[in-house]
This record gives C-alpha cells, sequence and structure tokens, in this order.
C-alpha cells in the first residue's frame, strides 16, 4: 500500500506517531469490517471501552494511542486485555518527544459485549483505545507486514507496500497526533 497524503495528513502527521499492519485475509473469503469502539481519557495510567464482536467475526485489533512530553517511560503499554484474556503485540511506535502508538491483536476474540482495558507504565496527559473486529482474517497467520514512524515535519509519509502473495490484505493502523488519535 503506498499513497500519497493529502495537505490535511500532512498537517495531522505533523509532530505524531503512527503504527501500521497488513492483516491477511483468509484463502477463499475477503475480510470484511465487523464493529469498532473507542474512548479517551486524560490523566490516566488505564482506560476501558466496552465493545461488542459478533458471532462471525474472527480478529480483533486494538490502536493505543498515549501522548505525555514528560515522561517517555511513563508511555509504555504494559499490556491489552479484552474480556480478560491478553493480547498480543505486533508493534510500538514512539517519536521520543510526546506521542507513541501501539498495536495489538487478538484472534477468534469471545463474542457479545467485552471489555477491551489498555494499561500504561504511568500516568499519561492524553490516553486512547481503538478496538476493531474483523470477519475472514487468516486466523493462522493474521499478521502481515508492519511498519510506523513519525514526523518531525510539515512533511512525512508512511509507506506499507503490501507482498504480491498476500491479496486483498487490507492496511490497518493508527495514528496519534496534537489532534487526537485516529485509526484506518
Amino acid at each position: 500500500y503506498n499513497r500519497a497524503l493529502t495537505a490535511d495528513e500532512v498537517k495531522r502527521l505533523y509532530r505524531s506517531g503512527g503504527a501500521f499492519t497488513v492483516v491477511n485475509r483468509e484463502r477463499t473469503r475477503d475480510i470484511t469490517f465487523d464493529a469498532a469502539s473507542s474512548t479517551s481519557d486524560t490523566n490516566k495510567s488505564s482506560l476501558s471501552v466496552s465493545h461488542t464482536t459478533a458471532t462471525n467475526a474472527n480478529f480483533l485489533i486494538v490502536h493505543v494511542g498515549l501522548i505525555d512530553p514528560s515522561s517517555a517511560a511513563d508511555r509504555q503499554v504494559s499490556s491489552v486485555t479484552y474480556g480478560g484474556k491478553a493480547l498480543t503485540k505486533i508493534r510500538h511506535d514512539d517519536d521520543a518527544t510526546k506521542f507513541r502508538s501501539d498495536l495489538w491483536y487478538l484472534v477468534n476474540p469471545s463474542t457479545g459485549a467485552n471489555t477491551v482495558t489498555a494499561t500504561a507504565a504511568g500516568t499519561v496527559d492524553d490516553f486512547a483505545i481503538i478496538a476493531t473486529t474483523y470477519r475472514n482474517v487468516d486466523t493462522k497467520n493474521p499478521i502481515g507486514i508492519n511498519d510506523g514512524g513519525k514526523a518531525t515535519t510539515a512533511t512525512g509519509a508512511i509507506t506499507i507496500l503490501t507482498p504480491a502473495g498476500a491479496p486483498r490484505a487490507w492496511v490497518v493502523g493508527g495514528l496519534t497526533t496534537d489532534e487526537g488519535v485516529a485509526t484506518n
């Protein structure tokens, strides 16, 4: 996946951190979106949101965005759980000044309403989580190439090249910026 950023996206990426990954599809079916839930708060070391997963969804990805200019140690995410079950970390990206983006996942999440909880190493100024579930993800090999980055100037780009052997895979991820946390 490679595309030019719009002027608005460049503005939002300025002084930010982002993390992205390729999510692989099942052999015979295309990935489809199930549901998304999000929340944010200030001056927290832990944050939770309720997320409802449909019976046919088989993959959960959580983007955690943290902003705290005073402590890189506090910005570290120590755990993410869904209904008490631990998620696996894909990657994190920290701009070394105040922004951190983490991606975590879980295959075959429990259906129905469950709580997503992210815990940081310390109290951070701004804390956000976005949980998203999908259908038809390859549960044996869900995560493909992943990348991330930071932008410290008014221009910047993050490029993820989807491998030729992963047709119709999805690129998912999130940005942590002064304007908030976003995922796509």
